[in-house]
């Protein structure tokens, strides 16, 4: 086991002194749920299939000092953890983190031990370190993702000149069918980058709403393996820049 977990950028023990007993990451419950046809011994899934509730997680510590050192580490750890939003690094596993929002409980039964817990109820996948891949004047290519579970991704594009119409594919699917959809944006200045954010739900040109001039149904996400996505342009081509992170169930 590492020597503790960051929280916020901040470390257990070089910042707050806490030295990790034991770390508990729950499994998040799935909303699959199996019924049985009328009068068949047939079961099938009615449930949302892939979706899942949020996952515990449980970090025990301990520290050593008196009652005073104690209450001046609850005021410490309660005004950074409780009740915030929190990214969560372990030692044990570096480069993986978790999202969600954390609670502290501590307990004193001498002058000598403080025993300091935070829970997280934290979102059911894990993430890994963002990863950004650029292609110049892209046309066609195949990326290979990180991960075992599906990801919303970001694309940038910056265009080399006026577009009146730019299509991806491979970029966004049906998510009853699974079926590819395509992603097109209309009316493109020449170096002026769009963004579609899969991850913030928005679509900016130079920071400005550009929701207006898209066609589609769903945000880009990427799958686990190979993504083979194309580009098409009604003219010049654009500079294609796309960011992800990884997530394991």
């Amino acid at each position: 086991m590492g020597t503790g977990a960051k929280l916020n950028g901040k470390h257990t023990e070089t910042d707050y002194g806490l030295k990790l007993l034991s770390i508990e990451i729950g499994i998040p419950e799935t909303l699959s749920e199996r019924e049985q046809l009328s009068g068949r011994n047939i079961y099938v899934n009615t449930g949302n299939k892939g979706v899942f509730k949020q996952r515990p997680i449980t970090l025990t510590f301990d520290r050593m000092g008196d009652y005073e050192d104690w209450l001046e580490c609850i005021s410490l750890i309660s005004a950074d953890v409780a009740g915030q939003e929190v990214k969560l690094e372990l030692d044990s596993q570096p480069g993986y983190y978790y999202y969600g929002v954390a609670a502290v409980s501590t307990t004193k039964e001498n002058n000598v031990v403080t025993s300091f817990v935070i829970s997280m109820t934290a979102d059911p996948l894990k993430y890994a370190d963002p990863i950004s891949t650029t292609l110049e004047d892209a046309s066609s290519r195949v990326l290979d993702v990180f991960g075992d579970y599906e990801t919303p991704c970001i694309i940038e594009l910056v265009p080399s000149g006026a577009i009146t119409r730019y299509t991806i594919k491979g970029a966004a699917r049906n998510p009853i069918t699974g079926e590819e959809e395509d992603i097109a944006i209309k009316n493109l200045s020449a170096g002026k980058k769009v963004i579609i954010d899969g991850e913030a739900c928005t679509v900016t040109e130079n920071g400005a709403n550009k929701y207006a001039d898209t066609e589609m149904w769903e945000f880009p996400t990427l799958l686990p393996g190979e993504n083979a996505l194309t580009f098409t342009s009604s003219s010049v081509p654009c500079d294609v820049t796309i960011k992800y992170k990884p997530r394991y169930i």
